[in-house]
């Protein structure tokens, strides 16, 4: 363990079920609250968006390791954000595997494919051209 920056891991992506966020490093003793963190979280949906989806989303935290009674127990932290329009998303992103997956269209590759008139690009899986919004 080291004790001269704080980690920040996520694993999730923007229309999976939930995204899964851990925070190494703080101090034993330091007040964490998923109210502050909700503030937080709203003030980012004030921002401005794609579209109308920063307006109907309302996103809370939920802290479930590393802090009891308001306060940091000094190992890592674990928290939620449950995605509350996964049921629209099931069946298109699932995680089990499926017969035949589109194929992958995130980043350069993406380019790559539309400069190529390549056949499959339109039919993409632009769901890894960002792990989430959050």
């Amino acid at each position: 363990m080291s004790l001269g920056y704080l980690r920040v891991l996520t694993a999730g992506e923007s229309h999976g079920p939930q995204l899964t966020i851990f925070v190494e490093n703080l101090p034993a003793g330091m007040p964490v609250l998923a109210e502050d963190i909700d503030l937080d979280l709203a003030r980012r949906q004030k921002g401005y968006g794609r579209g109308g989806r920063q307006q109907i989303e309302h996103d809370c935290v939920e802290i479930v390791a590393g802090v009891r009674h308001g306060k940091t127990m000094g190992g890592p932290i674990a928290m939620v954000v449950k995605n509350r329009d996964w049921a629209n998303w099931q069946g298109k992103m699932d995680i089990a595997p499926v017969a035949d997956p589109p194929p992958r269209c995130a980043g350069q590759s993406a380019a790559a494919a539309f400069r190529h008139h390549h056949p499959q690009s339109r039919a993409c899986d632009w769901s890894g051209a960002g792990q989430h919004s959050a």
